[in-house]
């Protein structure tokens, strides 16, 4: 969904008729995997997809053109800072705990449901989004990533991914990577979005992605061709901390 930013020098969320916002937030591992399934796409393609500065999601038939920004910058645009008008749930935390995350949500929303009223509201939700019995796991990335993928996203997102307890030990083992190596890729590939001038958008790609899938004599800043070119569309102009709230 949307980055909380500026698009065409309009916000992408309208606030004036916001109070506020609920963000759910999913481990980018299996998150690349849930995008490349949906999208019959290979991995790597939801990986460059989730590491794109700027990313605008196209218009299609069933879409209309919608600013998201990569992982990162979508994740830093609703949570950095937390504000209170904003509720940020954990995919995994949904999936682990349904009921106690329903009432947060209720809480958030102000609904005033009784303990019996919630209980009714969460068992149609988890059995409308099918996730009754189901439980949070690191089984689909590690089935469907190699270790040079999983590093590729964590050089570009382990600063957001450490806030949320998704830069693990099992992560880094896998990916045959220490911490402080993560988190210092990510700092320099970090970015907001800048304002003033117009350009494509950027693919930011971690260095081992470029060492292990670029074809022999190409060059090395090809890799860096946008993903999803608009050279029509201006950059996205990130609002002042605490400026807006949205709902999505």
């Amino acid at each position: 969904h949307a980055v909380r930013a500026e698009f065409h020098d309009q916000p992408s969320i309208n606030t004036k008729v916001s109070g506020g916002g609920v963000y759910l937030i999913r481990n980018p591992l299996n998150l690349v995997m849930a995008f490349a399934y949906a999208a019959n796409k290979k991995p790597l393609d939801a990986i460059k997809l989730l590491a794109t500065s700027e990313y605008r999601q196209p218009t299609t038939a069933q879409n209309a053109l919608e600013p998201w920004g990569s992982w990162s910058e979508n994740v830093q645009s609703w949570t950095e800072p937390s504000l209170p008008q904003d509720l940020v749930l954990r995919f995994e935390e949904l999936l682990n705990d349904p009921r106690a995350q329903f009432k947060r949500l209720s809480d958030h929303m102000g609904l005033g449901l009784d303990a019996k009223e919630l209980k009714k509201a969460s068992d149609e939700a988890i059995k409308t989004l099918g996730i009754e019995g189901k439980k949070a796991s690191n089984e689909p990335w590690k089935k469907g990533l190699s270790p040079a993928y999983v590093r590729s996203v964590l050089e570009v997102h382990a600063q957001q991914m450490v806030r949320f307890g998704y830069l693990t030990n099992e992560v880094l083992n896998f990916a045959e990577v220490d911490r402080d190596t993560v988190l210092r890729s990510s700092a320099m590939s970090r970015t907001r979005p800048s304002s003033g001038r117009r350009r494509s958008s950027p693919v930011i790609v971690s260095p081992s992605i470029v060492r292990r899938t670029m074809p022999p004599g190409l060059r090395e800043d090809a890799i860096m061709l946008p993903f999803h070119a608009d050279n029509s569309s201006p950059v996205l102009k990130a609002k002042p901390p605490g400026a807006m709230t949205g709902s999505q």
